[in-house]
């Protein structure tokens, strides 16, 4: 015993991504949200890993919601490399680890519900709170326009409430009035 731990920087799911990716080869995988108790079968194609913050991330194909999509390899309880994928990376794929990092952008904290908290998994937030005895977090994230948040807002409905700042307090409710005034004059 020489009392050294030794981390490996690259976990042995994060090999297995890289070589699936660039083989053209898909995984499947037992994938477990923060958004969801239970964990999920999908098949991904992964086109890039990448380590953001100090988490390993993976962009891939998702079979389960058909979109491309980031998941943190550490909620990876099971993976196994499969068959050739016919799955090319989009053009507008971007750049890694580049989430709205301008001290500039501004950011807004939510208080996300339970069945809402999938907006933490799809979106880059910079904190999240554990889950409250209701199953409510808090997020701090990136605001990339009023217009952006207040389509996020009408999706979540009663499943969020706008913590901060308070110029973004109104967003939601204004932008569900003028959504009934168009219904109500349509």
């Amino acid at each position: 015993d020489t009392g050294v731990l030794v981390i490996s920087p690259n976990p042995a799911e994060v090999t297995q991504l890289v070589e699936a990716a660039r083989e053209g080869r898909e995984v499947s995988v037992v994938y477990r949200s923060r958004t969801r108790e239970e964990a999920t079968e999908r098949v991904l194609t992964p086109f890039r890993t990448f380590q953001d913050f100090g988490r390993w991330y993976v962009t891939a194909h998702d079979s389960l919601s058909d979109e491309v999509r980031d998941f943190r390899v550490d909620r990876i309880e099971a993976l196994g490399v499969g068959g050739p994928s016919d799955r090319r990376p989009p053009d507008d794929l971007g750049a890694p680890g580049t989430w709205f990092v301008d001290a500039d952008i501004e950011r807004v904290e939510l208080r996300i519900g339970p069945t809402g908290r999938w907006v933490v998994e799809r979106y880059p937030v910079d904190s999240v709170t554990e889950p409250d005895a209701e199953g409510w977090v808090t997020a701090r994230m990136a605001v990339t326009g009023e217009g952006w948040l207040a389509r996020l807002l009408l999706r979540l409905g009663d499943q969020v409430e706008v913590i901060g700042p308070d110029s973004m307090r109104e967003v939601g409710r204004d932008a569900a009035l003028r959504v009934l005034e168009r219904y109500e004059a349509g």
